[in-house]
């Protein structure tokens, strides 16, 4: 077992701030998860029973003795069905026929929050009494429903067990996240330590998470509740002139308790603490009233600016408590409970009646009785899916406790509807719909009313079937906004949007947007036949010198009709259209086929030389560019005649003086044509002039040894190299001395001024001191 020491802490300053995230929920009533909160004991032989509906029956016949001063708590259980078990005053336990429970005395000392019963979750029949003796211990004890013939018992052997010392009388209960486990919260005097102590089907873990957060809680009187969904403690210390209530994180999860979210208000006679069922409201009592707050306004400055008073007369500190029917009670000494009627709504609206429920001869004190605060949370359901064209299931997060239900949405002017636990509803567009769901517990009824949204499906888009060119692809782009993910023919789903076609065939897309929902679509895409050239009965007739009498002829070009044929020249300009090309001078010409959907495919080139046109005998790269300087030559060699002779271009167009050695070449292909001095121009020479790269060079580091002794080696093939360090001098030798640890690059030129370089690091690795001995000499080698 784990004893709690409550020593001081540490505080923890508070920076920042959490905003809320809430559902869209709005409730009417409301009724337990379950019945297990529906009969209460407290104050002095006062009732209420939640089963005969809202507002509860009076209840005459109850043992407790709680008559004045805060520590006026109780506790009640009943079972699933709403039948009363037991219930305590923290001091005793009685029986559901109110008699005290077998060995249910001495159970401790009455407290602001008197006890909390946890049903194990392990066992049906077992249930954990949490509550304080005299010495403020936090203790336990195990109520067994099987003892004493079914009235149950206190097991002896599981009775007031310690589980910490030095408690203040806070305590507060909520299921785990799980839905299963419960987490009951307790707190350290003198500290801002919470402790929460788990309960699960195997066992009470009884070492428990321990939380620093918040103030120092300087007393021990004033509730704590966490808030019904799990996710904000509230605690009221009640001090005098000292008073001051905290509002933290809380994590069903873990357990943990923390003030990344914090919110500290310095009210008088703060005692009582209570949130409304969907989470949105907070309601603590003090200086004589009772304060609303509203937790979506924001950070905790704009939730403290929300603060309004909903009481019209002056009311004494009490606790709040909310009940199964969703309303809040405020326990006023004397013969009634005020009511909180409709807690979820702000400010006045929540109408709060001081006069809510007159208890007869019961009197009210102070207290009132502890829940498990998931036990009066408002009921949730969830939808299966959110695409539009297919079937909604709506779920009932937990159905314990309801005994029918309705559901119903309109769209105008039709109303739709269902009694089902779990309807399945198919909406007749996309949009935000209402959904009503009133659940019936009893004679208790809820009405909960959740927006649920039907997303429209993706609409993939791919046109109509098509075709595609010859040796070309096709894109098939859609778009279906960020976080889409599209499986192209059964693939592996991608978020890649566009697919290349390369093949013809049948190509379809299931596209699943950010919501899940999901779009398909299909396209056949064939491709058209390619072009084709019949040069059997080609005929190239060469013009006259300097003349444009030539012409080419006989080639029958085919492809999908209709198609048409362009022919250019080797400058690219158009210079005739259809199957024959005439009127043309001397050079180089390609045809140009267009058919389909806008698909080219080029046949050519063909060349015309002119009538007693020059011969080129020969033309060789002579020289390589270097590094693209623009350092290469071409020899040219005419057949005939001296090369003063001819004039040589490589684009049919512009002619310049050939003197044999073609000088300035960037690496590149060029086609070379010769004209002579009667304009005749002859066939094209294709030549290739190479381009050679800068040195080919390897760096190699000698690392320092404590010194400026590093060195850097350079290894070429190359010859006629300069080299240079960093931006240093010039030198002819391949190898850099004296150098520091550090980053170094080394520049390498050849004798065509090519550059290459390599980064060096040069690290310090000194040696290790070695010693030899000889009497009393050490010499370091």
């Amino acid at each position: 077992m784990f004893l709690l020491d409550n020593q001081s802490a540490n505080p923890k300053k508070v920076k920042q701030i959490l905003l809320f995230a809430t559902l869209t929920l709005y409730s009417v009533f409301s009724f337990s998860q379950g019945k297990e909160a529906n009969i209460w004991y407290f104050g002095v032989h006062a009732g209420i029973d939640f089963n005969a509906g809202s507002p509860p029956a009076v209840l005459l016949n109850g043992q407790t003795n709680l008559s004045s001063g805060p520590n006026a708590g109780s506790a009640s259980i009943s079972d699933d069905n709403g039948n009363l078990l037991f219930y305590s005053d923290g001091t005793r336990i009685w029986n559901r026929n109110h008699i005290i429970m077998q060995n249910g005395d001495n159970m401790g000392y009455k407290s602001t929050q008197g006890a909390m019963l946890v049903k194990d979750p392990g066992n049906i029949d077992l249930y954990y009494f949490f509550n304080h003796n005299v010495q403020l211990d936090f203790q336990y004890s195990v109520v067994d429903m099987n003892l004493d013939n079914g009235m149950g018992g206190v097991v002896p052997s599981k009775k007031n067990i310690r589980l910490g010392s030095n408690m203040t009388m806070h305590l507060s209960a909520v299921r785990h996240s799980n839905a299963e486990d419960v987490w009951v919260v307790a707190h350290g005097l003198g500290t801002n330590l919470y402790y929460s102590f788990l309960v699960t089907a195997d066992s009470l873990h009884t070492e428990p998470l321990t939380s620093s957060a918040g103030g120092y809680f300087t007393t021990t009187t004033g509730y704590m509740k966490i808030s019904p969904d799990g996710q904000k403690i509230g605690s009221a210390v009640y001090n005098g002139n000292a008073d001051f209530f905290d509002l933290l994180d809380f994590n069903d999860n873990t357990g943990h308790v923390s003030d990344d979210f914090y919110l500290s208000i310095d009210p008088f006679n703060a005692f009582g603490v209570e949130f409304s069922s969907d989470n949105t409201k907070m309601y603590l009592t003090g200086l004589g009233t009772i304060f609303q707050y509203d937790l979506n306004a924001g950070n905790p400055q704009a939730i403290v600016n929300t603060q309004v008073s909903i009481s019209n007369v002056t009311v004494g500190n009490g606790a709040l408590q909310l009940g199964p029917d969703g309303k809040i009670y405020f326990a006023i000494q004397g013969y009634y409970l005020g009511v909180i009627n409709n807690p979820n709504e702000a400010g006045i609206a929540c109408n709060f009646d001081p006069q809510g429920v007159f208890l007869e001869s019961g009197f009210s004190s102070v207290g009132l009785p502890s829940f498990i605060q998931s036990y009066l949370k408002d009921p949730e359901f969830t939808a299966s899916q959110s695409c539009f064209g297919l079937p909604t299931q709506l779920t009932i997060n937990n159905i314990n406790g309801i005994d029918s239900v309705l559901w119903q949405y309109t769209v105008f002017p039709n109303t739709y509807t269902s009694t089902l636990f779990s309807p399945v509803f198919l909406f007749p567009n996309p949009g935000n719909f209402q959904v009503s769901l009133t659940v019936y517990s009893g004679n208790l009824q809820k009405t909960v009313i959740q927006t649920v949204t039907i997303h429209p499906a993706p609409v993939p888009e791919l046109g109509n079937d098509t075709l595609f060119c010859a040796n070309e692809t096709i894109n098939l782009i859609l778009d279906a906004g960020p976080g889409a993910q599209y499986s192209w023919n059964n693939n592996f789903p991608t978020v890649n949007s566009t697919f290349v076609v390369t093949e013809t065939g049948l190509y379809h897309v299931r596209v699943t947007d950010i919501n899940g929902c999901v779009g398909r679509d299909t396209i056949n895409i064939t491709r058209y036949d390619a072009a084709t050239a019949d040069l059997t009965n080609l005929n190239i007739t060469s013009p006259n010198c300097g003349s444009s009498d030539g012409a080419i002829t006989g080639i029958q070009f085919s492809a999908t009709y209709p198609f048409t044929v362009t022919w250019f020249n080797a400058a690219g300009i158009e210079v005739g259209t259809g199957n024959d090309l005439l009127n043309v001078s001397a050079g180089s010409y390609a045809a140009e086929v267009t058919y389909g959907n806008n698909c080219t495919q080029t046949f050519g080139p063909y060349s015309i030389a002119d009538n007693n046109a020059p011969v080129i005998a020969s033309a060789l790269p002579e020289d390589d560019d270097h590094c693209y300087q623009g350092m290469g030559s071409i020899i040219v060699t005419p057949e005939s005649g001296s090369v003063t002779d001819y004039q040589y271009s490589f684009n049919e167009t512009d002619f310049y003086p050939l003197t044999g050695e073609i000088t300035g070449l960037t690496a590149n292909t060029y086609n070379i044509t010769l004209k002579d001095q009667f304009g005749c121009i002859s066939l094209p020479v294709s030549v290739e002039v190479q381009n050679v790269e800068g040195p080919e060079i390897y760096c190699h580091p000698t690392h320092a040894t404590g010194a400026d002794n590093g060195m850097i080696t350079v290894d070429s093939p190359n010859t006629n190299l300069t080299y240079r360090l960093n931006f240093g001098p010039v030198q002819t030798t391949n190898v850099f001395t004296g150098l520091a640890s550090g980053s170094y690059t080394v520049y390498v030129t050849d004798e065509f001024g090519c550059e290459t370089q390599c980064e060096v690091s040069i690290e310090n690795n000194p040696g290790i001191p070695l010693s030899a001995m000889a009497g009393d000499d050490k010499k370091c080698l």
